[in-house]
């Protein structure tokens, strides 16, 4: 083999600006903001705060996050926490979320021209100060740190604050229906960690939880199974709620953090294995699944936490329990969907699976008594004696006279006027009869 020389050498290190477009073209920025929070959560589980705070200013001048849940010490600052990707050699942070390593270079470096970070920890306080164009026009990748006053910071706060924005970022935060939709991303992201006490604010506004709720009585129960699969624990919890389209579906959270909200995909076993496909029929179904590891390598989700990675070994596993664990519920609820249909048709008289819904107490998910099996009352089916008394019409006419007969009936349905005019034909030329 030829010797290798520098004279020989070809020079493939990344550009700066080559690797920041990379880094932050994939994600959008209220997903990386919670990126950055990620962070904060990392720190406020493994610290065990129970006052923990997480503060965020967001306009078209600032952006800020603040927290006090315990602080990042100078020596991970330097060697860890500022390189690019995670380094074989960081020390595991157990059930964390920002697991990555990129997620607070990528946010900086996508809405910034400029930031700080400063932070104290074990009484050491310090400040890493970041002109991004400087830093691009320079060879090293380094950055710098300067000591602070222990003072300037109370023990465990960390600051993280943009001293220039980017153009464009700039105009987005002016936006009010960004700051009202990232409010409903964390709300959502982080509603476990909400509910359990941890303080989130956006523009001084405590965000408050938007948990799933299930229905449950001693005639309809959720289903709750635990497995574990190469150290990862997986639960899942099936059943019911009130109606709703878009709010209906599978909830699938890694290490607390939400990461697909409400899917109603084939991602989640909707439309295979025997199930299927999501229809209105199914809006009250609500399943939650959750991932919990120490390694959170292992854990189906993507860099950007926007949804789950189909092709982890863990979660292709977990979905056959998945799928296994919604069936009955999807049975419960096509067999209710049908319920309403025979008790409009006079074919029943009772709606049993319909009344369960409706009588039962609604829970949060997670506090709510589950079973290892899905309690539903049984349906009432037509007899057949019931069928042979009943026939049904049809006949079709133009959607213009059809509108004009049911204003003059007062009725929106095409059921109501084929009803409504044979009972009046009926009522007239067959009375007698």
């Amino acid at each position: 083999m030829t010797p290798q020389h520098e004279t020989n050498r070809v020079d493939a290190r990344p550009t700066k600006e080559f690797f920041i477009s990379m880094l932050t073209r994939d994600i959008a920025t209220d997903r990386a903001i919670l990126d950055l929070i990620d962070n904060s959560i990392d720190a406020y589980q493994s610290n065990s705060k129970t006052d923990s705070r997480i503060s965020i200013t967001i306009n078209r001048n600032e952006f800020a996050i603040r927290d006090n849940a315990g602080g990042l010490d100078l020596e991970t600052a330097k060697e860890y926490a500022f390189r690019f990707g995670r380094s074989a050699s960081n020390p595991l942070t157990p059930n964390s979320v920002g697991q990555f390593g990129v997620g607070m270079k990528r946010t900086l470096f996508k809405i910034a021209e400029s930031f700080y970070v400063e932070s104290r920890k074990n009484d050491t306080s310090y400040r890493i100060d970041v002109d991004i164009q400087e830093w691009v026009s320079k060879e090293s990748w380094d950055f710098f740190f300067d000591l602070l006053d222990k003072d300037v910071l109370n023990e465990g706060e960390t600051n993280i604050s943009v001293t220039k924005l980017r153009p464009e970022t700039s105009e987005l935060f002016s936006e009010q229906t960004f700051s009202i939709g990232l409010g409903n991303e964390i709300a959502a992201a982080y509603f476990k960690q909400l509910s359990d006490g941890l303080n989130i604010e956006l523009n001084g506004k405590q965000i408050r939880s938007e948990d799933v709720f299930v229905k449950v009585s001693d005639e309809l129960s959720c289903l709750k199974k635990s497995i574990k699969i190469d150290d990862v624990d997986i639960s899942i919890i099936c059943g019911v709620d009130d109606r709703e389209l878009e709010g209906g579906g599978w909830y699938v959270i890694c290490n607390g953090r939400l990461v697909s909200e409400a899917d109603q995909s084939i991602a989640t076993g909707w439309g295979c294995n025997g199930i299927p496909k999501y229809h209105p029929d199914f809006a009250f179904f609500r399943g939650l699944v959750e991932f919990s590891c120490p390694d959170s390598s292992k854990l189906p989700w993507t860099t950007t936490k926007t949804g789950v990675d189909q092709d982890n070994k863990i979660y292709k596993a977990a979905l056959h329990h998945m799928s296994t664990s919604m069936k009955p519920v999807t049975t419960f609820l096509r067999e209710r969907a049908q319920e309403v249909t025979h008790i409009k048709e006079g074919k029943i008289s009772d709606t049993p699976l319909m009344r369960a819904i409706e009588n039962a107490a609604t829970f949060r998910i997670y506090d709510a008594p589950a079973k290892n099996e899905f309690i539903r009352p049984e349906r009432i089916l037509p007899t057949s004696e019931e069928n042979d008394k009943l026939a049904s019409v049809q006949y079709a006419v133009s959607v213009e006279q059809i509108n004009l007969v049911k204003k003059s009936l007062e009725v929106t349905t095409n059921r109501e006027v084929g009803e409504k005019t044979f009972q009046y034909y009926f009522k007239y030329e067959c009375g007698n009869e």
